[in-house]
């Protein structure tokens, strides 16, 4: 019987969060095949993997910790490993090579030809012409590593090692400017790690729910509602998972929103049955504190602390002995909430700056054509 079962665990991918933006879209390839995909934060370390894990996949790394994790995976990951992007610099290093900076970053397509007899670009056309940003340069390959792809310039940009089961391209194949990537990608996922194609996306609802009531228990939930995609999903799975008098909508008015759209966001509520809905006019202190900024990323950033600060304070005034969780469509950009734990598809947060207030992201990881899905 405990064959059974383990045979029957979904198979799934590990994508390392050493780049968050790549990590998500990686993510999303895989899903593409049918085989589960999750981004894990890695500033914790790769152990213990979940069941069903066939492989991993490593992008480049932003901070120590995450170039810690994308190493020991490369060195001691119990399963196929397949490095991306800068990812690949990272793995030849770990395994003993060198990388020589450029003293410049080159970034664009470029013209790559392959080695037809690698285990991982076996039959993927050739050559290839792909997506590449890098600042370094293969100065000498591991011992352990051989060269399966080069540039223009006769700079190792792919390798490998059948016998650990590693590989690594320094292009980017999740990318769709990149011929053959999905090729590639499939050929590590369903080939080299053996994957089924066991995932289906309406299928991962009701582990979405019980994710959502693990994480929350029986405390009371603060959600914010903008009106948007994510956070209307957001709101009707907190919905579905628990009772109704747990579940609290929050909508701030920023005054830079859409003429009439906070009547809109009440009529959304109106329309999910929502029972408790709270509205905020923030606009004063938002545009205030928006003063001054000009970059659209920072704008984006300030926008997003305002609207968390609102629901944490909210939080705060709550009545009652549980301090109430708080729920997000999205993760702020600012990257002021940091991961302590990550459930199979709901990462668990708590906010830096205060005083242990529980965050939720349901939808962490999924893209935006994926949540219109759910």
């Amino acid at each position: 019987m405990d064959e059974f079962a383990a045979v029957t665990v979904p198979s799934q991918i590990l994508v390392l969060q050493g780049e968050d933006d790549q990590a998500a879209l990686i993510a999303k390839r895989v899903r593409e095949f049918g085989v589960s995909a999750t981004v894990w934060p890695c500033d914790g370390g790769i152990t213990p993997l979940p069941a069903g894990v066939c492989g991993i996949i490593v992008t480049g790394a932003t901070t120590d910790a995450r170039r810690d994790a994308v190493i020991d995976a490369v060195l001691k990951g119990p399963v196929p490993v397949l490095a991306v992007g800068a990812g690949f610099d990272l793995m030849n290093v770990a395994l003993g090579g060198q990388q020589r900076h450029m003293g410049r970053l080159a970034s664009g397509m470029t013209t790559v030809r392959t080695d037809d007899r690698s285990g991982l670009l076996d039959q993927v056309p050739a050559p290839l012409s792909v997506w590449m940003r890098r600042t370094s340069v293969v100065a000498g390959l591991a011992a352990a590593l051989t060269a399966i792809a080069w540039d223009v310039d006769g700079h190792v940009v792919g390798a490998e090692s059948q016998a650990r089961q590693r590989f690594g391209v320094r292009f980017h194949p999740h990318l769709a400017a990149s011929d053959s990537g999905r090729l590639i990608l499939r050929r590590f996922v369903h080939d080299i790690c053996g994957c089924r194609s066991d995932w289906r996306l309406p299928e991962q609802i009701p582990g979405l729910l019980a994710d959502v009531r693990e994480a929350v228990g029986s405390r009371p939930v603060i959600a914010l509602l903008s009106g948007g995609l994510y956070s209307a999903v957001t709101v009707g799975l907190l919905q579905r998972a628990l009772p109704e008098p747990q579940v609290v909508a929050l909508h701030v008015d920023t005054g830079v929103m859409r003429q009439g759209e906070s009547e809109r966001v009440l009529a959304l509520a109106q329309a999910m049955n929502l029972r408790r809905i709270e509205v905020r006019d923030a606009h004063r202190d938002v545009l205030a504190a928006l003063g001054g900024l000009h970059r659209t990323v920072e704008k984006h950033a300030c926008l997003a602390q305002q609207l968390q600060a609102r629901a944490i304070h909210a939080a705060a005034r709550a009545e009652g002995t549980d301090r109430p969780t708080l729920a997000f469509g999205q993760v702020s950009p600012a990257g002021d909430m940091a991961p302590v734990a990550a459930g199979h598809t709901c990462n668990r947060h708590l906010s830096a700056g205060d005083g242990g207030d529980a965050v939720i992201t349901p939808l962490h990881g999924y893209f935006r054509d994926e949540v219109r899905q759910l």
